[in-house]
Order: C-alpha cells, then sequence, then structure tokens
C-alpha cells in the first residue's frame, strides 16, 4: 500500500520548488534589467570569495545565486522524494529525471553566461530552461499528487483530449511569447517603442526601424496570444463551471492577463522601471503556470478516464 504521507510531502516540495522558481525567474529578470549580470564577474565564487562584498549589482546578483542554489536543493529533495515513494508511478519519475537534467543544464548555462560576459543568446536560452523547468515542476506537482485510484474531478464531466491540448499549445504560446521577449530586452528593442499602445502612433512604418518593428511584433503575438486565452478560458468556463478547482484557475488566469496588460502599458509610460520590466517578467510566468496546471489537470482527468495508468 502507498504511504498516505508520501503525497502530501512530494506536494509540498513541488510547491516550493515552483514559489522558488518563480522567485527565482523573477530574480533573474532583475538582474537582467538592473545591469547586475556581472555584479560577480566570477564562477562559481563572487569576487573570488563565498561572502562578496556589499555593493548594489553585486548583491543582487549573489542573492540570484542563493536563490538558484535553494532551488537545486528543492530539486534533489524532489528527485528523492519521488524515487522512494513514487518509483511505481513512471511519469512522476520522468518528469522530475527530466527536471533534474535541465538543472544541471541551467547550472552550466548560468556559469557560461557569467565566464563569457553575458552573450545575448545565452542569456536567453538560460531564461528558456528556467521557463521549462517551471513548467514540469507544475506538470509534476499536478500529476503525482493524484492518489492512485481516485481523480481530482468527478469524470462524469466528458474531459478531452482536444481540452488538454488546446490549453498545452496556449502555454507553449505564452511561453515563446516570454522567450520573444527576452530577445526584446536583450536586443534594446524595449526602448524602441516610449509609447502605448502604439509605437509613436505608428511612426515606425514610416522610418522603418529594425528595432522598432521588433517591439510592435512582441506586442502584437501578446496581443493575440492573451485572446486566445481568454478565448479558452471561456470555453472551459462554460464546460466546467461546477468545478471549483478551474474557477478559481480561470479567475486567475483572468486577474493575471489584466495584471499582465498594465504592466506592459506601464513599460514605457514608466519610463522603462526596472521593477515594472521585472513584474512583467513574473506575472507572465505566472500565466504560463496557471494555463499548464489546467492542461495538466485535464490530462490526468483523461488519461484517468480512458483507464490509462
Amino acid at each position: 500500500m502507498e504511504d498516505r504521507g508520501s503525497p502530501r510531502l512530494l506536494l509540498g516540495i513541488s510547491i516550493a520548488s515552483i514559489v522558488a522558481t518563480l522567485v527565482l525567474i523573477t530574480m533573474g529578470g532583475v538582474v537582467r534589467v538592473t545591469e547586475s549580470g556581472l555584479g560577480c564577474p566570477d564562477w562559481p565564487l563572487c569576487h573570488g570569495k563565498i561572502i562578496p562584498p556589499m555593493e548594489f549589482h553585486t548583491l543582487i546578483e549573489y542573492s540570484h545565486r542563493l536563490l538558484a542554489n535553494v532551488v537545486s536543493m528543492l530539486v534533489l529533495g524532489l528527485l528523492v522524494v519521488a524515487v522512494m515513494k513514487y518509483r511505481h508511478i513512471s511519469i512522476v519519475i520522468r518528469s522530475v529525471t527530466l527536471i533534474t537534467l535541465l538543472l544541471v543544464v541551467q547550472v552550466g548555462l548560468g556559469a557560461w553566461t557569467v565566464l563569457a560576459e553575458l552573450p545575448a543568446e545565452i542569456v536567453t536560452a538560460h531564461l528558456a530552461v528556467a521557463q521549462t523547468i517551471f513548467s514540469l515542476l507544475v506538470f509534476t506537482g499536478v500529476v503525482a499528487y493524484q492518489p492512485k485510484g481516485t481523480t481530482l474531478v468527478d469524470g462524469r464531466h466528458g474531459w478531452g483530449r482536444r481540452d488538454w491540448r488546446m490549453l498545452a499549445w496556449s502555454a507553449l504560446a505564452v511561453y515563446l511569447v516570454i522567450i520573444s521577449g527576452s530577445y526584446l530586452v536583450g536586443s534594446n528593442a524595449g526602448y524602441a517603442c516610449v509609447s502605448w499602445p502604439l509605437c509613436q502612433n505608428l511612426d515606425v512604418v514610416k522610418s522603418g526601424e529594425f528595432l522598432s518593428f521588433v517591439n510592435m511584433f512582441h506586442r502584437l503575438i501578446a496581443l493575440i496570444l492573451l485572446i486566445i486565452i481568454i478565448r479558452v478560458v471561456v470555453v472551459l468556463w462554460n464546460r466546467y463551471a461546477i468545478l471549483k478547482l478551474f474557477r478559481l484557475l480561470g479567475i486567475g488566469i483572468s486577474l493575471a492577463i489584466v495584471l499582465e496588460v498594465a504592466l506592459g502599458a506601464a513599460n514605457p509610460l514608466m519610463e522603462f522601471s526596472p521593477f515594472v520590466q521585472a513584474a512583467h517578467l513574473s506575472v507572465a510566468t505566472v500565466i504560463q503556470g496557471l494555463i499548464v496546471a489546467l492542461a495538466s489537470l485535464v490530462w490526468v482527468e483523461t488519461r484517468s478516464i480512458e483507464g490509462v495508468e
């Protein structure tokens, strides 16, 4: 018989890992927008010391590294618990193993980023892997806490493969928009449009400046994606309104979208405040996590109804 305490333990570590990774991604955004990436110019030490000098940029980068260590320990704990308590659930073992492998890659990218003095491509790859780890942690938290022989919701509500695929594609689209935003920041295209919602009243069309086009393209695909997500939430709401968890997730996504649009507008209007830029990335990550959670719930329920172990 499965240890009844193990789902709570794994869920607790999963939630702690998700929160810590979200904070780490946000802190990574702070490092970037405050230009603190070389606050510690060496690796793994900082200025050749375990405890670095108390300077602004150094403290920001050093805090980011400390958070990375916390996430690493939590992921290691997640792996230990999964191996000890969930060996019989292959999807949990595969997911946690992949998270661990990606964490190793992420550490290497972090070192490469510093030692190569912040190449834009590696910085973007660093964020891409972090977002992947975050999504897998959300997926693992949802799937792993599913006790054998039970479902999170009543199977009579007619879950289908189309629903979770629709949500999975939405989560992937959010991921790609986040990565495009990273490229926008790295190329300094964010400063190419200092008005909102249009770019200097579309003078970009006359000027033909590449960075302005990059900025407007990011805004356009973000707008299209937000409309699609709202549509997806409406469809799910109409279909599964009886489910309290889905109502909460739907409301959460809707509120996060409103906040994300406000932060997007605040960026140029507040002269690209580092706080606003970091918050913009953080809320986008929250949206991605909520959609991944929805997709994971539907996936779990669909497999349960189809009798897949």
